[in-house]
Protein backbone atom coordinates (compact mmCIF):
# COMPACT_ATOMS: atom_id res chain seq x y z
CA UNK A 1 0.00 0.00 0.00
CA UNK A 2 0.99 3.21 -0.94
CA UNK A 3 0.92 6.66 1.60
CA UNK A 4 0.13 10.07 -0.31
CA UNK A 5 1.91 12.63 1.70
CA UNK A 6 -0.88 15.44 2.30
CA UNK A 7 1.94 18.22 1.27
CA UNK A 8 1.60 17.05 -2.20
CA UNK A 9 -2.06 17.24 -2.09
CA UNK A 10 -1.97 20.33 -0.41
CA UNK A 11 0.61 22.06 -2.67
CA UNK A 12 -1.45 21.00 -5.93
CA UNK A 13 -4.55 22.42 -4.24
CA UNK A 14 -6.47 19.28 -3.96
CA UNK A 15 -6.69 18.86 -0.03
CA UNK A 16 -7.15 21.56 2.75
CA UNK A 17 -8.50 21.90 6.34
CA UNK A 18 -12.28 22.20 5.00
CA UNK A 19 -11.76 19.10 2.92
CA UNK A 20 -14.46 16.72 3.81
CA UNK A 21 -14.44 14.32 0.48
CA UNK A 22 -11.51 14.12 -2.52
CA UNK A 23 -11.63 12.65 -5.92
CA UNK A 24 -9.02 11.05 -7.12
CA UNK A 25 -9.24 9.19 -10.75
CA UNK A 26 -13.04 9.65 -10.53
CA UNK A 27 -12.85 7.21 -7.73
CA UNK A 28 -14.35 9.47 -3.97
CA UNK A 29 -13.12 9.31 -0.85
CA UNK A 30 -13.84 10.55 2.66
CA UNK A 31 -12.30 11.19 6.00
CA UNK A 32 -11.81 7.82 8.13
CA UNK A 33 -10.21 7.21 11.28
CA UNK A 34 -6.62 8.64 12.07
CA UNK A 35 -3.65 7.16 13.79
CA UNK A 36 -0.64 8.63 15.58
CA UNK A 37 2.82 8.54 13.28
CA UNK A 38 3.52 5.86 16.11
CA UNK A 39 0.99 3.50 14.72
CA UNK A 40 1.84 3.23 11.09
CA UNK A 41 2.12 -0.51 11.00
CA UNK A 42 -1.47 -0.67 12.71
CA UNK A 43 -2.83 1.50 10.33
CA UNK A 44 -1.42 0.21 7.52
CA UNK A 45 -3.25 -3.19 9.01
CA UNK A 46 -6.78 -1.45 9.36
CA UNK A 47 -6.15 -0.42 5.34
CA UNK A 48 -5.33 -3.84 4.42
CA UNK A 49 -7.78 -5.84 7.08
CA UNK A 50 -10.76 -3.35 5.27
CA UNK A 51 -9.62 -4.28 1.94
CA UNK A 52 -9.71 -7.77 2.50
CA UNK A 53 -13.75 -7.03 3.26
CA UNK A 54 -13.89 -5.26 0.46
CA UNK A 55 -14.16 -1.78 1.40
CA UNK A 56 -11.09 0.48 -0.03
CA UNK A 57 -9.14 3.17 1.67
CA UNK A 58 -6.50 5.71 0.89
CA UNK A 59 -3.74 6.27 3.74
CA UNK A 60 -2.59 9.94 3.90
CA UNK A 61 0.09 11.34 5.61
CA UNK A 62 -0.05 14.62 7.72
CA UNK A 63 2.20 16.25 9.54
CA UNK A 64 1.54 14.35 13.12
CA UNK A 65 -0.51 11.83 11.96
CA UNK A 66 -1.99 9.44 9.47
CA UNK A 67 -5.55 9.66 8.22
CA UNK A 68 -7.41 6.70 6.70
CA UNK A 69 -9.65 7.91 3.84
CA UNK A 70 -12.62 5.73 3.03
CA UNK A 71 -14.05 5.04 -0.56
CA UNK A 72 -17.32 6.34 -0.88
CA UNK A 73 -19.55 5.61 -4.00
CA UNK A 74 -22.04 9.31 -4.11
CA UNK A 75 -25.63 7.95 -5.13
CA UNK A 76 -25.72 8.57 -8.76
CA UNK A 77 -27.74 11.35 -10.01
CA UNK A 78 -30.12 11.28 -13.19
CA UNK A 79 -29.48 14.41 -13.85
CA UNK A 80 -28.17 15.30 -17.55
CA UNK A 81 -26.50 18.16 -16.21
CA UNK A 82 -24.20 15.73 -14.60
CA UNK A 83 -21.00 15.55 -16.74
CA UNK A 84 -18.45 12.48 -16.23
CA UNK A 85 -14.85 13.55 -15.54
CA UNK A 86 -12.65 14.80 -18.36
CA UNK A 87 -10.25 12.03 -17.94
CA UNK A 88 -9.57 9.28 -15.41
CA UNK A 89 -6.60 11.67 -14.24
CA UNK A 90 -8.93 14.17 -12.65
CA UNK A 91 -7.82 14.82 -9.00
CA UNK A 92 -10.42 17.33 -7.40
CA UNK A 93 -11.20 18.79 -3.44
CA UNK A 94 -14.74 18.11 -2.64
CA UNK A 95 -15.48 20.92 0.12
CA UNK A 96 -18.37 22.19 2.15
CA UNK A 97 -20.28 25.04 0.30
CA UNK A 98 -20.85 28.18 2.27
CA UNK A 99 -23.85 28.12 4.76
CA UNK A 100 -27.15 29.91 3.37
CA UNK A 101 -28.68 32.14 6.10
CA UNK A 102 -31.74 32.18 4.19
CA UNK A 103 -32.44 28.64 3.46
CA UNK A 104 -34.91 26.78 5.22
CA UNK A 105 -34.22 23.08 5.64
CA UNK A 106 -36.79 20.67 6.12
CA UNK A 107 -36.55 19.04 9.72
CA UNK A 108 -36.00 15.10 8.39
CA UNK A 109 -33.08 15.82 6.10
CA UNK A 110 -31.61 19.70 7.24
CA UNK A 111 -28.88 20.44 9.40
CA UNK A 112 -29.33 20.35 13.06
CA UNK A 113 -31.23 23.00 15.02
CA UNK A 114 -27.69 25.04 16.07
CA UNK A 115 -29.77 27.15 18.36
CA UNK A 116 -29.10 27.55 22.39
CA UNK A 117 -32.74 25.95 22.51
CA UNK A 118 -31.61 22.55 20.94
CA UNK A 119 -29.22 20.35 23.59
CA UNK A 120 -26.92 17.14 22.20
CA UNK A 121 -29.63 15.04 23.39
CA UNK A 122 -31.78 16.40 20.58
CA UNK A 123 -28.95 16.16 18.09
CA UNK A 124 -28.60 13.20 15.81
CA UNK A 125 -25.66 10.77 16.06
CA UNK A 126 -24.68 12.09 12.37
CA UNK A 127 -23.98 14.83 13.46
CA UNK A 128 -21.61 14.22 16.30
CA UNK A 129 -19.91 12.00 14.19
CA UNK A 130 -19.85 14.39 11.30
CA UNK A 131 -18.09 16.34 14.27
CA UNK A 132 -15.55 14.52 14.68
CA UNK A 133 -14.88 13.59 11.16
CA UNK A 134 -14.13 16.93 10.78
CA UNK A 135 -12.21 17.84 14.18
CA UNK A 136 -9.44 14.74 13.05
CA UNK A 137 -8.94 16.61 10.06
CA UNK A 138 -7.40 19.33 12.53
CA UNK A 139 -6.60 17.22 15.49
CA UNK A 140 -6.32 14.03 13.96
CA UNK A 141 -6.69 10.54 16.51
CA UNK A 142 -7.41 12.42 19.41
CA UNK A 143 -10.79 13.48 17.77
CA UNK A 144 -12.86 10.35 18.77
CA UNK A 145 -11.69 11.04 22.56
CA UNK A 146 -12.23 14.58 22.75
CA UNK A 147 -15.24 14.60 21.24
CA UNK A 148 -16.40 11.98 23.33
CA UNK A 149 -14.79 14.02 26.54
CA UNK A 150 -16.61 17.16 25.94
CA UNK A 151 -19.99 15.13 25.31
CA UNK A 152 -19.42 13.29 28.60
CA UNK A 153 -18.38 16.28 30.63
CA UNK A 154 -21.18 18.63 28.94
CA UNK A 155 -24.57 16.83 28.11
CA UNK A 156 -26.45 20.26 27.96
CA UNK A 157 -24.31 21.96 25.80
CA UNK A 158 -26.63 23.57 22.33
CA UNK A 159 -25.10 22.03 19.25
CA UNK A 160 -23.28 25.57 18.81
CA UNK A 161 -22.11 25.19 22.18
CA UNK A 162 -20.73 21.74 21.49
CA UNK A 163 -18.97 23.04 17.87
CA UNK A 164 -17.60 25.63 19.84
CA UNK A 165 -16.02 23.33 22.69
CA UNK A 166 -14.67 21.26 19.63
CA UNK A 167 -13.02 24.29 18.10
CA UNK A 168 -11.52 25.03 21.51
CA UNK A 169 -9.72 21.84 21.03
CA UNK A 170 -7.74 23.06 17.81
CA UNK A 171 -4.79 24.90 18.45
CA UNK A 172 -4.47 27.15 15.10
CA UNK A 173 -7.30 29.66 15.22
CA UNK A 174 -7.33 29.40 11.43
CA UNK A 175 -8.02 26.08 11.51
CA UNK A 176 -10.54 26.13 14.18
CA UNK A 177 -12.59 29.15 12.61
CA UNK A 178 -12.16 27.08 9.54
CA UNK A 179 -13.81 24.12 11.36
CA UNK A 180 -16.76 26.48 12.45
CA UNK A 181 -17.55 27.53 9.64
CA UNK A 182 -17.73 23.89 7.82
CA UNK A 183 -20.31 22.89 10.61
CA UNK A 184 -22.53 25.73 10.57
Amino acid sequence: MSIIQSTDLEAQGLLNDQSSALQIKGKWFRPGPAFTKSLLQTALEFCEDARNQGRQYLLIEFPTYFMAWQRIRPKKSTSPSQKPPASPQDISPQTSPPPNPTAQPSPSTGPPDLSTKATLASVNRIFINRCKTELAIHVGPMADFLTEQILKQSPQLSPQQFIDALAQQIPDPQAALAFRKTLE
